[in-house]
């Protein structure tokens, strides 16, 4: 804010910035310094002031939004990037357990025709232990939609359920 004026009512002697200077000593023309300036000048240098100030604020605004919104695509990048990584963690740990839970499960291997390979897609399946292949029923196998339904013809050509009971009624 502006100095006020004196009580003897002469303008107050004041410190202006030299682009206002200049601006003053383009606008009135006069070659004369801030304090013989007319009170009418004084107040459009002012307003000028105002305004190149506001506009200013405007300027360092619009660059805090620029910097904001190069952070915000920042955090928008980094924010998918760990949903991916959550993503793909998951999916991770799933096939941790589903190892797990293969390894612990009945050794399918000891049946004839089923190798890791082979295991590890009846895992994808569900089948983990013998009594799951035991229990399988052929006339649902027919279905296409069935899981193993690619498999049929070669469970029933190695035997699988006969080899899964008579394994499971060995091991009772």
């Amino acid at each position: 804010a502006p100095t006020p004026a004196p009580a003897s009512g002469t303008p107050a002697e004041i410190s202006v910035p030299s682009f206002v200077q200049d601006h003053a000593e383009e606008s009135t023309g006069a070659d004369r310094p801030i304090a013989d300036t007319s009170p009418l000048q004084l107040r459009e240098l002012q307003q000028l002031l105002r305004e190149r100030t506001e506009e200013l604020d405007q300027l360092r605004w619009r660059m805090e939004q620029q910097n904001s919104s190069a952070d915000e695509s920042v955090v928008m990048i980094l924010n998918q990037q760990l949903a991916d990584s959550r993503d793909e963690n998951k999916r991770l740990r799933e096939k941790i357990a589903l190892h797990n839970a293969a390894a612990a499960a009945d050794d399918l291997t000891q049946l004839k025709g089923i190798g890791d390979k082979l295991v590890e897609q009846l895992a994808d399946a569900g089948i983990t232990e013998l009594k799951q292949i035991a229990k399988l029923d052929l006339s649902l196998l027919e279905a296409e939609d069935h899981p193993l339904h690619s498999l049929r013809s070669r469970i029933v050509r190695d035997e699988w359920i006969e080899q899964a009971q008579a394994a499971l009624a060995g091991k009772a």
